[in-house]
């Protein structure tokens, strides 16, 4: 109802033929993306992807693995939490190894996984392969 009155008022107080409407989200977004060994520190490599405003981290890495098929190459595994990322450029995660992929938004860690994070416009996503320190590994492959 509001949306209906302020469409109302703008047709009246602009001129003949000129109605605008309320800005919307964007049809697709600009994502970066950085995937990184940072245990040998054997690659480290980047792209631009543009997705559709709403895509997750895993349609984001999908969109990066289809332009750059080697360098984002990825596997997941399927866990009772949602797909679970596994490998990048052939690097597997190792528990034996106690490493695993970090996912990072800038410097800060993701909260949620790949297929439950909603990546932003202008957003620098980073993976880097990491040593466990400490117990345990949140590793699921050996």
């Amino acid at each position: 109802m509001l949306l209906i009155y302020f469409l109302l008022l703008q047709s009246l107080l602009s001129p003949p033929g000129n109605l605008t409407l309320p800005l919307t989200l964007p049809a697709h977004i600009e994502v970066s993306l950085k995937v990184q060994d940072g245990v040998k520190k054997s690659f480290s490599d980047r792209t631009l992807v543009q997705v559709p405003s709403g895509s997750s981290l895993l349609e984001a890495l999908e969109e990066a693995e289809k332009l750059l098929p080697t360098r984002f190459s990825f596997e997941c595994q399927t866990s009772l939490y949602g797909p679970f990322l596994t490998t990048m450029q052939g690097l597997q995660a190792s528990e034996k190894g106690q490493t695993y992929w970090k996912l990072l938004s800038g410097s800060i860690p993701l909260q949620q996984g790949i297929a439950d994070y909603i990546v932003r416009d202008g957003e620098h996503i980073v993976i880097i392969l990491t040593k466990q320190r400490g117990h345990g590994c949140l590793c699921m492959n050996e």
